[in-house]
């Protein structure tokens, strides 16, 4: 078996109430001081025959540098996967 590209990866605050919080939030505001200027960086750690990419989403909060991460794949319902069966707030939420 062969793996192609690099592993997936977290970083930052994994905390699962944090990252509900952020996620509630649909990842614009910072979690602890409530600011908006939040930088996503996306790493791409590979892609599948089909096209299908999958990889990790960085957020950093510009203001205060609070970050955390999720794990995210083309090929899955829901696109970030770690969220699938999280709760919603609100049904407008994906």
């Amino acid at each position: 078996m062969s793996i192609i590209g690099k592993p997936q990866f977290s970083v930052g605050d994994q905390a699962y109430e944090s990252r509900l919080a952020f996620f509630h939030l649909r990842f614009k505001q910072c979690i602890k001081c409530a600011g908006l200027k939040i930088k996503e960086e996306r790493e791409v750690d590979g892609c599948r025959m089909n096209g299908d990419a999958y990889g990790t989403d960085v957020f950093t909060c510009a203001d205060c540098g609070w970050f955390t991460s999720f794990q995210w794949d083309d090929a899955s319902d829901t696109y970030y996967y770690e969220t699938e069966k999280w709760p919603r707030r609100n049904a407008d939420i994906k």
